[in-house]
């Protein structure tokens, strides 16, 4: 089924002197009214992460290395400018790949529907507050969701470019409307000392998008996706502390939650202390304090991980000051999805081909309650 591809409005910011553009769409409804339109349940609020694996729409970004997800038809109508791009692949599979595959309209719908099931398994219309990971640009967004998710009623749409050489970027959809602009921060990299010829790397920011709560309070929702395995622990360890930055600077009390791909796993973990120690000293982390027994969400090498991840800040916690407070229980991985799993009941990744297969990871959700109404 053709897609019709969205036009994007383009917004320019400035990012430290050095980022020059981002694409940001706001609440596509101005009411703040207390009782937010399309919620099911003003009382509660429910959010989830999902790293949706490789969620490109099927035309070239201009300076992005986007070329293996693009339809057949422009790689051969660019033939010369495809085969310099592929060949600077790090693999022969990649190299392959880039040339072969065709990202067509027909591909990505397949991609969008399913998901968009895996989605809508939370009570039919998806969290209130959606957070993604690896999502090209903010067209993709509004293709899934005003053509896949009308069920879900999303009002806020948000993506805003950071660095990253393939596009891949962070990005929110909400029954929430926007409370004042989102921004995306870039990770504060640490120079190596015993490299002259190091350059910071070019990735994924950590978006913030504060939301409007029924009760017209504001909660702040970090979106992120750090650095992955494949480059040093110390760039994870500048991530953690990005973020835990970001929320020191937020005033006493506020509402914060964060959620995505930490790609720190547990045997990092155990070397580092990045979540049981830097993270948790901040933060409530997702599978520490709830999730007992759930296997995780990654699973790679015959292992199991939390790599994907819900935080919380004091504010919410349940025995805190604040109006609303994280359900420890309701925290759970989302897999009942009809796409999701293998026969084994481990993430499938997408194949077109396949009858089954959306990402290599399966999403992390949780509710908030408003305590006068528990």
């Amino acid at each position: 089924m053709k897609q019709r591809h969205f036009k994007t409005l383009s917004l320019v910011v400035i990012l430290s002197g050095i980022l020059a553009c981002s694409v940001e769409s706001q609440s596509r409804s101005k009411s703040i009214d207390a009782k937010i339109q399309g919620m099911g349940d003003s009382n509660k609020i429910s959010v989830m992460a999902y790293n949706v694996e490789n969620l490109f729409d099927t035309e070239h970004d201009a300076g992005k290395d986007d070329y293996t997800n693009l339809p057949r038809a422009y790689k051969k109508a660019h033939a010369k400018e495809m085969q310099a791009a592929c060949q600077s692949m790090s693999t022969d599979y990649f190299r392959k790949e880039c040339m072969e595959l065709d990202w067509s309209e027909e591909v990505l719908d397949t991609k969008l529907s399913r998901l968009a099931d895996s989605i809508l398994q939370v009570n039919g219309r998806g969290p209130d507050i959606l957070i993604m990971e690896e999502v090209e640009n903010i067209n993709v967004v509004r293709i899934l969701n005003r053509g896949y998710l009308k069920a879900a009623g999303y009002q806020t749409e948000i993506l805003i470019e950071a660095e990253d050489r393939r596009g891949i970027d962070v990005a929110v959809l909400s029954r929430l409307p926007l409370a004042s602009p989102a921004e995306i921060h870039l990770i504060d990299f640490t120079p190596n000392p015993k490299d002259p010829n190091w350059k910071k790397p070019l990735t994924r920011g950590i978006l913030e998008a504060p939301l409007k709560l029924p009760n017209g309070e504001t909660l702040y929702v970090f979106g992120f996706h750090f650095p992955s395995q494949a480059n040093p622990v110390q760039e994870r360890m500048d991530a953690v502390d990005t973020l835990n930055r970001l929320m020191s600077e937020k005033p006493a009390g506020a509402l914060m939650v964060a959620g995505g791909d930490s790609n720190i796993t547990a045997v990092e973990d155990q070397n580092t202390g990045l979540k049981r120690q830097v993270l948790s000293a901040q933060w409530d982390v997702s599978n520490i304090v709830g999730c007992q027994k759930c296997s995780g969400t990654h699973f790679y090498r015959n292992e199991w991980d939390f790599l994907d991840l819900l935080l919380f800040s004091p504010s919410l916690k349940p025995q805190g000051q604040g109006a609303y407070a994280y359900d420890p229980s309701s925290i759970q991985v989302m897999k009942q999805g009809q796409y999701q799993l293998q026969k084994n009941g481990t993430p499938a990744r997408f194949n077109a081909n396949s009858s089954i297969g959306i990402s290599d990871h399966l999403p992390i959700y949780a509710e908030i309650l408003l305590k006068s109404k528990q």
